[in-house]
């Protein structure tokens, strides 16, 4: 037994590889079950003073801004289909007055529209219904 053969290092070599294998396997299930428990788990609220660990960031999907989002307008393709296809939709719309305002041509950055007018609840004349008088009903 204090000398080992070929056959003896073949056997403990397979039985490594197995074992290796079996390990490798078995910390990847459980390293997919935590990733899933943690996403089933969503954005339920922690206890006061007990911030979720974050064991999994997304700092690729986190860095990239979408187009619609920085620019405050659709995409021109997208924009000009929408607006053949369904000329009432919001992004139609947004796209026809942006591309009026020459925001494609020019590569004008994104903007968000402010509206510095009164209210109409403020403008209009909100008074109490004039009293009807019962003189003149009571004439006739």
């Amino acid at each position: 037994m204090l000398t080992l053969g070929n056959r003896t290092w073949l056997k403990y070599g397979r039985l490594i590889g197995r074992l290796s294998a079996r390990l490798w396997l078995a910390s990847f299930g459980l390293f997919t079950m935590l990733v899933i428990v943690q996403d089933a788990r969503g954005d339920y609220p922690a206890r006061r003073g007990e911030p979720r660990a974050d064991y999994w960031s997304r700092p690729i999907h986190n860095a990239w801004v979408p187009y619609r989002k920085e620019m405050n307008r659709p995409r021109f393709i997208t924009g000009y289909m929408l607006s053949k296809i369904e000329p009432t939709s919001q992004e139609a719309m947004s796209w026809e007055e942006h591309h009026a305002e020459g925001a494609y041509r020019n590569h004008r950055p994104g903007y968000v529209k402010t509206y510095y007018y009164p209210k109409p609840w403020e403008v209009l004349p909100i008074d109490p219904r004039p009293a009807k008088s019962t003189e003149s009903e009571d004439k006739k």
